[in-house]
């Protein structure tokens, strides 16, 4: 079995917290990333679908920032998960590596 960086943190001491903390920063990295493609690729989109739309603009923010924002809240809570079962892992089960 591979070792994650979270198991060797608990089974050298590291607190539950610092790896919750590690864990969703990788999360929040990659929700930016994502939401930054989205937005990037929304408005890439927009030029084809401009004839598709009525009375409202393609880059409207009203629509856009909330959507982002919804997007990089679920990305939050759906790292929150792997977070808790990183910081509840057994440090005597890290360094056996079972």
């Amino acid at each position: 079995m591979a070792w994650r960086i979270s198991d060797v943190k608990i089974a050298l001491g590291s607190q539950r917290s610092g790896i919750v903390r590690l864990v969703l920063q990788s999360g929040i990295k990659l929700a930016l990333i994502g939401c930054a493609f989205g937005l990037a690729g929304a408005a890439a989109a927009s030029a084809l679908l401009r004839s598709f739309l009525f009375r409202v603009s393609p880059f409207d923010p009203l629509v856009l920032v909330p959507a982002t924002v919804v997007i990089f809240v679920l990305a939050l809570v759906a790292s929150a998960l792997p977070a808790r079962r990183a910081a509840s892992a057994n440090p005597i089960h890290a360094l056996r590596g079972e």
